[in-house]
């Protein structure tokens, strides 16, 4: 049976996403060494957190899971339950191609999306924690998603959260010739810097609170920085471009005060990461203002209702042809 256990900024608040989203990588490989699930992938980004199962017993393994995730985080495991939802089978199929398709997606149409989905897997498949079921699950899911791509061109633009998130930065800020500060080293800063740069802003160093700024500024050409190089680089900064993935705060509100003291011009601050990078008091700081994953998904663009309306007809019949072949194969 496929079972997939999903929290999204759809219907839980991002903050209940966030929490959730704390149970950490390694909770796919704990259910499958507790003999709860067969195989078990994790798809986490900055606006869902979901769980997609092979199970024998739904039950055991949902309890399973709410107790794994309550024993990695802040919740009770009857919090934990409540904020996931549950698909099963043919719903859980037609969901993941939904999601990999990015229809699902926070802003539709951005790419980033097939990418996690792809790294899901693989990430499983290397921890062997992919069954056949899942894997076969996803390799059609990303399958249909190409479909959707060459019918329809949903997911061919360079539309993302990053993309979004400085649209609406250049409402109070000229980006061209701006100087960024990058704070993190994942997909969401790979995006970002590729958008900045056609914007015309000037990356002035990335700074990793997990110690990767030294790849990721080879790969990317941009200066890394460490910790004592921080306060300059907040000093000097017009934009901040936050999305760490870490845990905690990375930049606080005093740290920020002290590096802006005496400086007159303004600063924006685009915060993606889904555990806030900045502070949360940052934001009543003079001249300071905040881009949030709030505000991305409150000003999303819609899609054309046409190429939308048939990338769901799309995504419906593949679903719908995957679950068939699945079920043939007594995998669900």
């Amino acid at each position: 049976m496929l079972l997939a256990l999903v929290a999204t900024f759809r219907t839980r608040s991002l903050r209940v996403v966030e929490r959730l989203s704390l149970a950490g990588d390694d909770i796919a490989r704990a259910l499958v060494a507790d003999g709860a699930v067969r195989g078990a992938v994790t798809l986490a980004t900055c606006n869902r957190f979901e769980l997609y199962l092979d199970v024998a017993d739904e039950a055991l393994a949902r309890d399973a899971a709410t107790a794994a995730i309550a024993a990695r985080t802040s919740m009770a495991a009857a919090d934990a339950a409540a904020a996931l939802d549950r698909l099963s089978d043919d719903d859980a199929v037609r969901h993941l191609c939904a999601v990999a398709s990015s229809l699902d997606s926070m802003v539709v149409g951005e790419q980033e999306i097939s990418g996690q989905v792809r790294r899901a897997l693989r990430k499983a498949l290397d921890e062997r924690t992919a069954t056949g079921v899942l894997t076969r699950a996803f390799e059609n899911a990303l399958r249909i998603a190409r479909e959707v791509v060459g019918a329809t061109g949903i997911g061919s633009s360079t539309r993302s959260v990053a993309s979004v998130a400085l649209d609406i930065a250049e409402r109070t800020t000229d980006l061209a010739d701006a100087r960024v500060l990058l704070v993190g080293t994942g997909q969401l800063a790979a995006s970002g810097v590729r958008a900045l740069r056609r914007r015309g802003a000037s990356i002035i160093g990335v700074f990793s609170p997990s110690g990767r700024a030294r790849d990721f500024g080879e790969l990317f050409g941009i200066e890394p920085l460490g910790l004592a190089d921080l306060h300059d680089a907040l000093a000097h900064a017009d934009v901040i471009y936050a999305c760490s993935g870490g845990e905690g705060v990375v930049l606080s509100a005093q740290q920020l005060a002290a590096a802006r003291a005496g400086r007159p011009w303004p600063l924006t601050v685009i915060d993606l990461a889904l555990h806030r990078d900045l502070d949360p008091a940052a934001a009543e700081l003079s001249g300071v203002t905040v881009v949030s994953l709030d505000d991305v998904r409150a000003h999303a663009p819609r899609e054309n209702p046409e190429a939308h309306s048939r990338a769901l007809d799309i995504v419906a019949a593949g679903a719908r042809e995957l679950s068939a072949d699945l079920r043939s194969r007594a995998m669900i």
